[in-house]
């Protein structure tokens, strides 16, 4: 009893051996299959290839609006890593974090620009949507909507907080901070760059107009020594003339 014991936990032992590489051998392929799909439209949609290449890209305008070229040449990148490999790419975490408050900060500036330009203040959400709604419909890439609607979404809190301008700053601000958690640097050493640097900026501005005012200084001082010369000069020839013309009288 005991040896068909132990043959029997022998046998189910070799079955989920060969059960689990099957079952990874069906996500790699299952993955491939995704990744070749990824690739098919992604390539349809930034060549514009027929309807079905301008309902992908109008389909990637509506959360990426006018960079929605960059979301499908990324999308065909992460289809080709998973054909080639078969398995999803591992990103570390300050990587997702950075490049998604990059992106959020792009489509920001891109619908405060939009905006700006159609110089309309109000229901940024809803003329988003008109735009998008009209060319999904037409079928067409119709005019420029900005950074779509997660670009809509977050401009309407950042205009009424920090209105047109202000906008533009916290993007600003907010791409740096991208940056920093991206490569995993410390704000407070970027501030400390930009101060080190804006103090050597300052005093070589300092220094280029103090030389600019003296050479300014110099220059005019000059002049008004030659004009002082050239006076007593005429002065001197004005009384000879005289003095002359007092002795022809004479």
């Amino acid at each position: 009893m005991l040896e068909l014991n132990q043959i029997y936990i022998e046998v189910k032992k070799v079955a989920q051996r060969k059960r689990k590489p099957s079952i990874k051998a069906k996500k790699r392929e299952s993955n491939r299959i995704c990744g070749a799909f990824f690739i098919f439209f992604g390539v349809f949609g930034i060549f514009k290839l027929g309807f079905l290449g301008i309902l992908c890209l109008n389909l990637f305008r509506i959360f990426l609006g006018d960079v929605a070229v960059i979301g499908l040449a990324a999308l065909v990148v992460l289809g080709a890593y998973l054909l080639v490999f078969g398995t999803e790419p591992k990103l570390k975490k300050n990587w997702i974090w950075g490049l998604g408050g990059l992106i959020l900060s792009l489509l920001l500036i891109l619908h405060a620009m939009l905006f700006g330009k159609l110089d309309l203040h109000s229901h940024f959400i809803n003329i988003t949507w008109q735009y998008l709604q009209n060319d999904l419909v037409a079928g067409d890439i119709g005019t420029s909507v900005g950074g779509g609607m997660l670009g809509a979404f977050f401009y309407a809190p950042a205009y009424f907080l920090f209105s047109q301008v202000g906008t533009y700053i916290f993007g600003s601000v907010f791409a740096v901070l991208s940056l920093c958690v991206f490569f995993e640097v410390s704000f407070t050493k970027v501030l400390q760059v930009i101060g080190v640097t804006a103090n050597y900026f300052i005093k070589g501005c300092s220094v280029i107009l103090r030389k600019l005012f003296e050479t300014v200084k110099s220059g005019y001082s000059k002049i008004k020594r030659h004009n002082k010369k050239s006076h007593e000069q005429k002065i001197v020839k004005n009384k000879k003339n005289l003095r002359s013309k007092n002795n022809r009288v004479l």
